[in-house]
């Protein structure tokens, strides 16, 4: 017999559950809480989701705002957010873990590639944990985190089969992949099709790639912004 595993619902606001807006799901904190808990979860249970894709759901009535705080992954113009932008480095883990902890995981398709993703997540304070609203607005949804600090990561992995790989770079912070930031970068601008091409063209994940050659152990050494999510994947190279 099969027993599957599934949490039915696991809630994220900072306000009442009967309100379905919260300011900060559009911002890039969304990607380093889902990274962070589907490692930390990924062990124990056999079935996560996320609810929901979009911000139009019936459930309640939508405002004129381009951020307005809404649970979906993307906008109501289909604007990808830092949450969808999670699940797409998420998606590109392969199927053994050879290490995990608090901050990363490690994963290998047992043909001499691997992925690793990192995050640099931020508890928000004990006041917005209350509802307290009073220090966050439209424009400025990151008052509500109690630290906001730059993590350095240094691991070694060992072992590696030596020869060269394709090293590729994915992340996703305040300054890439997160159109809320791209949108207060604009000045805030009013919602139009201008903004909204401008945004879906520009707020993606920053990608850098690189060959290295590698012996027998790769060094990695990361200074992460505060939120951001990163994923580095060693890509073996055939003669």
């Amino acid at each position: 017999m099969i027993v599957l595993k599934i949490i039915v619902q696991w809630l994220l606001s900072g306000i009442p559950s009967s309100d379905l807006f919260d300011l900060i799901h559009d911002t890039v904190f969304m990607a380093s809480f889902i990274v962070k808990n589907v490692i930390s979860a990924y062990r124990h249970v056999d079935v996560l989701s996320f609810w929901t894709l979009s911000d139009i759901f019936p459930e309640i009535q939508l405002t004129d705002d381009l951020f307005y705080g809404g649970f979906g992954l993307v906008t109501r113009e289909g604007i990808k957010k830092p949450s969808y932008y999670a699940f797409c480095l998420l998606a590109e883990l392969t199927e053994t873990v050879v290490y995990q902890d608090d901050h990363l995981i490690i994963t290998t398709d047992r043909k001499k590639n691997y992925q690793i993703l990192v995050h640099n997540f931020q508890e928000y304070d004990n006041l917005y944990k209350e509802f307290n609203h009073a220090h966050i607005t439209d424009k400025e949804r990151y008052n509500v985190f109690k630290h906001k600090m730059e993590k350095r990561v240094i691991y070694l992995l060992r072992k590696i089969e030596p020869g060269y790989y394709q090293v590729t770079e994915k992340k996703v912070n305040q300054l890439q992949g997160s159109a809320y930031d791209k949108w207060l970068a604009t000045g805030a601008l009013e919602n139009s099709m201008t903004l909204e091409r401008h945004l879906k063209e520009t707020a993606t994940p920053a990608v850098s790639s690189r060959m290295v050659e590698i012996k027998d152990e790769y060094s990695l050494e990361l200074t992460m912004l505060p939120h951001e999510v990163r994923l580095i994947s060693l890509k073996y190279r055939e003669e």
